[in-house]
C-alpha cells in the first residue's frame, strides 16, 4: 500500500498542473523516462465515474495524454462497460479516444465499432467505423454510419444511412436517420424510410415506432405495397403481433389499389384493414369519395 501512496504522490508533484483535470492512476510498478511516466502491472485508472483497468499505460506530459496500449476494461459508475483493444485519454479535453471495442448497457444493448470517443462533460459516446448496435431483448440489429449515445438523455442516434434488421427477419427498416429514445419507449426514423418483408413495403419520410403499443405511425404521407395492393394515405398506423403485421389503420386522403382479377380504386377518408401471416385479409373503407371497378381480360388488358 506504501508503495502505491508513493507512486501516486510523485506523479502529482511531476505533474502539478494537471492536478485541476482529476484523475488517479494507480500500479504497482512505475518509473520516469524524461516527461514520460510507465506504469506496470495492475494499472487502475478513475476520473469522473470511470474506471479502467489494463496491465500497462504511461503518460506523455508534454502532450497531455494517457496512452493505454494493451486491452483494457473501461466501466462507467451507471452499468455501462466497454472492452477495448486499445486507446488513449487526452486529459484536458476529458476524452476518451478508444479503438476496437464494444460498448455494453447492463440488460439493454450493445454497440461494437472500429473507434469510439467518449466526452466525459457531456457524458456522450460516439461510434464511428462500422458500428453495429445489438439488442438481444428486442432481437434486432443495427448498422450505421455514424452512431451517437447521450447517456445523460437515454438518447441513441444513428445518423447517416441505417439498416435495422430483425434476428428472424420478419421486418428490415432502411432509414436516412434513426432516435433511440428509451425515456419515452419510442423510435423515430426520418428521411427516405423503408420497412418491408416478403409481403409487404411502407414508405414514408417519417416513421415513428412505439415500442410500449407494438405499433409503427407514418407522420408523413405513406405509400404500401402488400402483394398486388397498393396504398397511399397522410397517416398510416400499423399494429404488430409478434413481429407479425396485424392490423393497419390509414387516415386522411386515403388512395387503395388492387390488381388481381379485375383492377380496384377507392379513393376515401379511412381505413382498417386485418392482415394474416403480414397479408391483406380484410379492409374497411369509411367515407368513399370515390370508386372505380375494372375488369381485366384474360390476356391482362383492361375491359
Amino acid at each position: 500500500m506504501m508503495k502505491k501512496d508513493k507512486i501516486l504522490i510523485l506523479i502529482l508533484f511531476f505533474f502539478s498542473p494537471e492536478i485541476f483535470f482529476a484523475y488517479t492512476l494507480y500500479s504497482e510498478k512505475a518509473s520516469i523516462i524524461g516527461d514520460t511516466i510507465f506504469f506496470f502491472k495492475n494499472v487502475d485508472f478513475k476520473s469522473d465515474g470511470y474506471s479502467l483497468k489494463t496491465d500497462s499505460s504511461f503518460i506523455l506530459k508534454k502532450d497531455s495524454l494517457i496512452f493505454f496500449p494493451k486491452s483494457f476494461i473501461l466501466k462507467r459508475d451507471d452499468s455501462v462497460k466497454i472492452l477495448a483493444k486499445y486507446g488513449i485519454y487526452l486529459i484536458k479535453e476529458k476524452r476518451f479516444y478508444i479503438n476496437f471495442q464494444t460498448t455494453e448497457k447492463e440488460n439493454r444493448f450493445s454497440i461494437q465499432s472500429e473507434t469510439l470517443e467518449i466526452f466525459l462533460d457531456d457524458s456522450l459516446f460516439i461510434f464511428t467505423g462500422k458500428p453495429v448496435f445489438d439488442n438481444a431483448d428486442e432481437k434486432l440489429k443495427i448498422f450505421g454510419e455514424r452512431v451517437e449515445y447521450l447517456k445523460n438523455l437515454e438518447r441513441i442516434y444513428f445518423k447517416g444511412n441505417s439498416f435495422l434488421q430483425k434476428y428472424d427477419s420478419s421486418y428490415s427498416i432502411i432509414s436516412g436517420n434513426i432516435l433511440i429514445d428509451d425515456k419515452d419507449s419510442v423510435n423515430i426514423f426520418s428521411s427516405g424510410v423503408e420497412i418491408f418483408n416478403d409481403s409487404f413495403t411502407i414508405k414514408s419520410d417519417s416513421v415513428n415506432h412505439y415500442r410500449k403499443g407494438s405499433f409503427f405511425k407514418t407522420l408523413k404521407r405513406g405509400d404500401i405495397v402488400a402483394k398486388n395492393s397498393f396504398f397511399q394515405g397522410d397517416t398510416f398506423i400499423f399494429y404488430f403481433e409478434n413481429d407479425s403485421l396485424r392490423r393497419m389503420v390509414g387516415k386522411n386522403n386515403i388512395v387503395f389499389k388492387n390488381e388481381d382479377d379485375n383492377i380496384v380504386k377507392i379513393v376515401c377518408d379511412s381505413l382498417d384493414g386485418t392482415f394474416k401471416s403480414s397479408k391483406v385479409d380484410i379492409l374497411k373503407f369509411y367515407k368513399i369519395k370515390e370508386s372505380e371497378l375494372l375488369k381485366k381480360e384474360k390476356d391482362g388488358t383492361e375491359k
